[in-house]
């Protein structure tokens, strides 16, 4: 078997738009397997406790931004507990909505994903960039 790599030297834009209109012009959407499929009911099955009244905590805090924000609101996250606690809280419905560090060791990831994630889908909204983008006077 050939490896898979390939050299481009080109412009990265003209590049670019030529390989997404390529990519757009053979759709690939393959059907989801058995195991993908099963998914949403392990996720009900094993969904840990989160209506807990007093005190606050982290479990409650993600039932309530899980019933507050839409399902087409992109969450980023930096590392620490709180990436793990929304790895393991945060109810995500659709596919690139979640954008975690990925735990490596990555501060102050979440701000500028937030705001790539803006960029790149405008129509989407994002929690953790809402102030990063007022201050910066950026269109949001």
């Amino acid at each position: 078997m050939a490896p898979t790599e390939l050299g481009i030297v080109a412009d990265a834009k003209v590049a670019l738009a030529a390989l997404l209109e390529e990519a757009q012009r053979r759709p690939y959407h393959p059907p989801p397997s058995d195991r993908v499929k099963c998914l949403p009911a392990l996720r009900r099955e094993l969904a840990r406790k989160t209506d807990y009244d007093v005190p606050i905590k982290p479990q409650r805090v993600f039932l309530e931004i899980n019933r507050f924000f839409s399902p087409n609101t992109i969450f980023t996250t930096g590392c620490g507990i709180t990436q793990i606690w929304s790895g393991q809280l945060q109810n995500i419905e659709r596919p690139r909505r979640y954008l975690p560090s990925g735990g490596a060791g990555t501060l102050g990831y979440e701000f500028p994903a937030a705001i790539g994630a803006k960029v790149a889908y405008g129509y989407a909204s994002s929690m953790g960039s809402a102030f990063v983008l007022q201050r910066g006077n950026l269109p949001g």
